[in-house]
């Protein structure tokens, strides 16, 4: 299974989120903001990181951003609720920053769920082919 940051500043939802994927057997981290993500993000090196985008202190634009510096940046999950100032923008703006998927919230379990697969399941064959690659949403 797969490393993964939580970067959530709603606390119930990420307390949710985590949960979720602890159960199905992940190594999970978690961040209230996005400052406290960036830490985490250079000192853990997560697989995946799934970010919300509008948060205190550091949005997830910076940890999209603070991603794509990284020797080796991990695979990126963006989201966004439609109360969110300019919410549409920010979901196409996090995908041109280097976001890999975007997700919507409230969160659909099983979108995430998919989301989630589809990048472990994506970075286990990339790691056997012994190659590196990025796949864009």
């Amino acid at each position: 299974m797969s490393r993964i940051l939580v970067i959530e500043d709603e606390k119930r939802l990420r307390r949710e989120i985590v949960e979720m994927l602890t159960d199905e057997g992940h190594e999970v981290l978690e961040a209230a903001d996005g400052r406290e993500g960036i830490d985490l993000l250079k000192a853990e090196r997560p697989e995946i990181v799934l970010t919300d985008i509008f948060m205190p202190n550091v949005d997830g634009f910076e940890v999209i951003n603070t991603n794509r510096t990284q020797p080796k940046p991990s695979r990126l999950i963006a989201m966004s609720e439609p109360g969110a100032l300019r919410y549409y923008d920010s979901l196409s703006i996090a995908l041109k920053l280097g976001a890999e998927i975007v997700l919507t919230k409230p969160i659909d379990w099983h979108e995430l769920r998919a989301a989630i697969l589809s990048l472990a399941h994506d970075e286990e064959f990339v790691s056997k082919a012994g190659a590196t690659r990025r796949r864009h949403a």
